[in-house]
């Protein structure tokens, strides 16, 4: 969490503020993208995805985000709506991994490769993790 917090107080550093009210409204979107809740992460992770552009460290934002989702069940809803979307599998095992639940993040990653063998991502998930194909 703290690696998190580190990396979005970096981009904040990075973004482009033209007023105090600019500066305080990019350090609400920051706090409220690590907020406990679901709803206040993801619109506080998608207000700092959407002022950052091309800046590094999205990931720890596109992480916090997706852990968010998971809360809310919603990678869930997606499968059942769509049981052959290997790219959903793939964004709840991501989710999963940062939640330290590393089987269910593994057989997540299996399931996107099984249904898209090419699917980069998720074999070098697999690999980091140590785990043969």
């Amino acid at each position: 969490m703290r690696r998190i917090l580190l990396a979005l107080a970096l981009t904040l550093v990075a973004l482009p503020v033209h007023s105090q009210s600019d500066s305080d409204q990019a350090f609400k979107n920051v706090k409220d993208c690590t907020s406990h809740n679901p709803d206040t992460s993801i619109a506080g992770c998608t207000a700092v995805l959407k002022s950052i552009g091309a800046v590094t460290n999205r990931y720890a934002v596109y992480n916090n985000r997706g852990v968010s989702y998971d809360k809310k069940g919603l990678y869930d809803k997606a499968i059942a709506l769509k049981p052959d979307n290997a790219s959903f599998y793939l964004n709840r095992a991501n989710a999963l991994y940062a939640k330290k639940l590393v089987r269910k993040a593994i057989a997540d990653y299996r399931r996107a490769l099984k249904l898209a063998p090419d699917m980069k991502a998720a074999r070098t998930a697999l690999t980091g993790l140590g785990v043969r194909m």
